[in-house]
């Protein structure tokens, strides 16, 4: 079946970039997968504070989604070895067989994702501990 891995990678240098990026599609192919596409999704600020297998917290990284094929079970054998990988800051794989899945919100409709509606979220602040509302 189809897989579809993304992954975000520290920010170093171009050699750098390359040898982790190399590195995780090694262990794609070791596991018997065919990789189809790779694409560069370029350099972006992280969405949240991560923290990277060496210890340190970068602010930025390489963002990539990597779309292969392989046999059943390709996750399990993928996530420790990712663990270990020295230049990976977080990656994630999905599978491609949901024919059906619409983008949200492209078809018109009203979207909800169950959040609360907040009618005083402007005068909110933000407090050492949590928001107090007025």
């Amino acid at each position: 079946p189809g897989f579809e891995q993304t992954l975000i990678l520290k920010c170093a240098s171009r050699a750098d970039v390359a040898a982790g990026l190399r590195s995780n599609l090694g262990h794609l192919l070791r596991c018997g997968a065919v990789i189809r596409s790779v694409d560069n999704l370029g350099e972006r600020r992280l969405p949240l504070n991560m923290r990277a297998p060496v210890g340190d917290k970068p602010l930025v990284g390489h963002y990539f989604l990597v779309h292969f094929e392989s046999p059943p079970g390709v996750k399990d054998r993928l996530r420790p070895l990712q663990r270990l990988d020295p230049f990976m800051i977080r990656g994630h794989v999905c599978d491609k067989t949901e024919a059906d899945w619409v983008r949200p919100c492209s078809t018109g409709e009203q979207c909800k994702f169950g959040e609360k509606d907040k009618p005083n979220f402007e005068q909110a602040y933000a407090v050492k501990r949590g928001y107090r509302h007025y």
